[in-house]
């Protein structure tokens, strides 16, 4: 028979889920590089970034991007796509995230909520080039 833990506590070095010193005052911390990558669509994309922008072979190299990320980790898809960071580059208070693709394909998005939301579709890297 299992053990009952009702009365775990924490250790005197926090935990990655509370602020180190456990003061409370950090608030609870995400550690977004064990979570699994998960890609959203929730606002509405520009007109000169978005589907309807998209040529065939577009479509087929972001369908081959999240194939390949679909069962991949934020720290392994860091790893592996994630481009320079423009500080500039906004979108409702939040830094934008720049992944990459393809040699010119750019997936531009938030991450919100443990989750990235995607922004812009740029399969020409016309932003930041």
């Amino acid at each position: 028979m299992a053990k009952k833990l009702t009365h775990v506590k924490p250790s005197a070095k926090g935990s990655i889920l509370t602020s180190k010193n456990n003061d409370n005052k950090g608030g609870i911390l995400t550690n977004k590089n064990n979570l699994p990558f998960v890609v959203c669509f929730e606002y509405l994309l520009p007109k000169k970034f978005n589907f309807t922008q998209l040529q065939k072979t577009d479509i087929d190299t972001f369908q081959a991007f999240l194939d390949k990320i679909s069962k991949m980790s934020f720290a392994d898809v860091d790893k592996q796509y994630l481009r320079k960071p423009d500080k500039q580059d906004m979108f409702k208070d939040m830094h934008m995230i720049h992944y990459k693709a393809s040699a010119s394909f750019r997936i531009h998005g938030v991450i919100k909520n443990g989750k990235f939301y995607v922004i812009r579709l740029d399969p020409n890297h016309k932003v930041h080039n």
